[in-house]
C-alpha cells in the first residue's frame, strides 16, 4: 500500500498530472512531428487518410450514409469524431469551423450530451430539411429539454438516472471495452510509429556520421586557411621585391634589344668590311649545293631553312639553282637587304621560329656563323628543335670558325666583338651526334679562302721540325663545317 501511494503520489505530482487529455495528446503530437516529420490531422479531420497505419482511428467503424440510422450507432463515436460523425449523418456535410469548435467545447464542459447535440442538428432547419431518421433519438432529447427546466428538471433527472440503474453495469462494461479498444489501437499506432522513428533514424544516421566528418574536414580547410593566410603575409614583402626585380629585368632586356637593335647598323657596316664581298661569300659556299642535292633538299616539299641568314647569299644562292628556301635573321638592316632581292625571310629569333614550325616539314637547316654567337645552353636548345623540324634524312650543316687554325683561334676569331668563344671540331662533332643526329663529319674549308701562311722550312735548317708544326698550324682551314643527318 505504501508503495502504491508513493507511486500515485509521483504521478499527481508531475506536471502533466493535472493536465487534460487532450492537452496531453497535443503536446505529444507536436512533440512526434518535430522529431520525425510526421503529420497529424486536426481535430476536425480525425479520420485521417484511408489505410494509412500512422493514423489513429477511433474504435467505432465509420457510418455508412443513408436515411436511417439507430441512437447506439451514433453514441459509439467520442468527442471531436463525435461532432464530425454528426454532421456528416444529419447534415450530409463536414461541420463548419464555428459549429465544430461550439458544439465539440459544450461537450467537453459537460453543458451538452451527445444526444443535446443530435437533437439540435436533427430538428434544425437545415436538418428537418435533409430529413434524416435516428431510431431512439426523440424521447431522450426531450427528458434532456426537460432536465433543464428550473424545479421539474432535477426530479425528472433523479428519476431517470434511478430507472438506469439496472443497466448501469451494461452501460460501464460497454465503454470500458470501448476504452479498451481505444487504448490498444493507441499502442499499436505508437509501436508502429516507434517503428518508423527507428527506420529513419537508422537511415539517416550515415549522413549524421558524414555530416560529422564534413564538419570535422570543414574545421581543418578553415585551420589550414588560416596558417596559409599566416604564410602568404610572411612571404608577401618577399613577393613584392621579387615582382620588383623581375620589373627591373624586363626593362633591362628590353632596354638591351633596343640596344642590339640600334647596332644593327653598325654590325652590317661590319660584316661589309671584315666578312668580304657577298661574290666572295658566295663562292665560299657553293659547294654546299651538291650536299643539298645528295639530300634531296631544297624543294618545295623539303625547303632549306637558314639560320641567320645575314645579307641573304647562301639564299640568293638557292634561288638561282632552282632551290627553294627561307632565312630568318634579328638583324633588320639584313632583313630588308633581302627583301630587296626578292628573298623570303622573316625577321624573328631563330629558336623561337623553331618552336613554332611543325614536326619533319624541312629538307635543311643550314646556319653559317651563327653557333658561336650563342650561350651553350640555347645551342643545345637550337640543336634539339632543329632535330624535330628536320624530315627524316634531312640534313643540318653548322658553318664556324676553326680554332685548329693559329691566327683564328688566338686573333681573327675575336675580331667579331659578339663571338663568344672557339667551337673545336672535335667537341661540336661529338655534341651534334649526342644530340640524336647521325654520320656527322667534320668538312674543313679552304676553297676560296687565303690562308696567308708562310711556306714550310726546309727539313735541313735545324730546328725545322719545331718551327713547321707551328706554320702548319696557320695553315690549317681557318672555317669548318659539322654536315649530319636526321636518321
Amino acid at each position: 500500500m505504501q508503495h502504491e501511494r508513493a507511486q500515485a503520489e509521483r504521478v499527481n505530482a508531475s506536471p502533466t498530472a493535472a493536465l487534460p487529455v487532450d492537452e496531453i495528446m497535443r503536446r505529444v503530437r507536436a512533440e512526434i512531428v518535430q522529431r520525425g516529420g510526421i503529420a497529424f490531422p486536426d481535430e476536425a479531420g480525425t479520420a485521417g487518410e484511408a489505410g494509412d497505419p500512422l493514423w489513429w482511428r477511433p474504435a467505432a467503424d465509420r457510418l455508412p450514409e443513408k436515411r436511417e440510422y439507430a441512437l447506439a450507432d451514433l453514441l459509439a463515436f467520442s468527442d471531436a469524431d463525435f461532432v464530425v460523425t454528426a454532421y456528416r449523418v444529419v447534415l450530409f456535410r463536414s461541420p463548419d469551423e464555428e459549429g465544430f469548435r461550439h458544439f465539440l467545447s459544450q461537450l467537453r464542459l459537460g453543458n451538452l450530451s451527445k444526444v443535446e447535440v443530435l437533437g439540435a442538428l436533427r430538428w434544425s432547419a437545415e436538418g428537418r430539411a435533409r430529413g434524416v431518421h435516428i431510431d431512439g433519438l426523440l424521447a431522450p432529447y426531450v427528458m434532456r429539454q426537460w432536465r433543464r427546466k428550473r424545479v421539474i428538471g432535477p426530479l425528472i433527472g433523479w428519476l431517470h438516472a434511478f430507472a438506469r440503474l439496472g443497466s448501469l453495469p451494461d452501460r460501464l462494461a460497454g465503454a470500458e471495452s470501448a476504452q479498451a479498444r481505444e487504448l490498444q489501437q493507441l499502442g499499436r499506432q505508437l509501436n508502429h510509429m516507434g517503428a518508423q522513428l527507428d527506420k529513419r533514424l537508422a537511415a539517416i544516421e550515415p549522413s549524421f556520421a558524414e555530416m560529422q566528418e564534413l564538419q570535422q574536414l570543414g574545421r581543418q580547410l578553415n585551420h589550414m586557411g588560416a596558417q596559409l593566410d599566416k604564410r602568404l603575409a610572411a612571404i608577401e614583402p618577399n613577393f613584392t621585391e621579387m615582382q620588383a626585380w623581375l620589373s627591373a629585368m624586363r626593362e633591362h632586356e628590353r632596354r638591351s634589344a633596343d640596344a642590339a637593335k640600334a647596332l644593327h647598323p653598325l654590325y652590317a657596316a661590319f660584316e661589309d668590311r671584315f666578312r668580304g664581298p657577298q661574290s666572295l661569300v658566295r663562292a665560299r659556299i657553293e659547294p654546299y649545293l651538291e650536299w643539298l642535292r645528295e639530300a634531296d633538299a631544297g624543294t618545295p616539299d623539303a625547303p632549306v631553312l637558314d639560320l641567320g641568314c645575314g645579307r641573304g647569299e647562301w639564299l640568293a644562292l638557292l634561288r638561282d639553282h632552282g632551290m627553294v628556301g627561307r632565312g630568318i635573321d634579328l638583324n633588320r638592316v639584313f632583313i630588308d637587304m633581302c627583301r630587296v632581292q626578292g628573298l623570303d625571310v622573316a625577321e624573328a629569333d631563330a629558336i623561337d621560329s623553331l618552336k613554332a614550325m611543325p614536326a619533319g616539314s624541312v629538307g635543311a637547316v643550314t646556319s653559317m656563323h651563327l653557333v658561336e654567337h650563342l650561350p651553350f645552353e640555347r645551342m643545345i636548345e637550337m640543336l634539339d628543335h632543329i632535330h624535330r623540324v628536320l624530315r627524316p634524312g634531312g640534313i643540318v650543316l653548322l658553318e664556324t670558325p676553326n680554332p685548329e687554325n693559329l691566327s683564328v683561334g688566338s686573333c681573327n676569331f675575336y675580331m667579331d666583338p659578339t663571338h663568344r668563344n672557339p667551337l673545336p671540331p672535335e667537341m661540336l662533332r661529338w655534341i651534334v651526334e649526342a644530340r640524336g643526329f647521325a654520320a656527322a663529319r667534320i668538312e674543313r674549308l679552304t676553297h676560296e679562302r687565303d690562308l696567308g701562311a708562310p711556306p714550310l722550312l726546309s727539313e735541313s735548317i735545324p730546328g725545322a721540325t719545331s718551327v713547321n708544326v707551328l706554320l702548319a698550324s696557320l695553315s690549317a682551314a681557318p672555317d669548318y663545317a659539322i654536315l649530319a643527318r636526321r636518321p
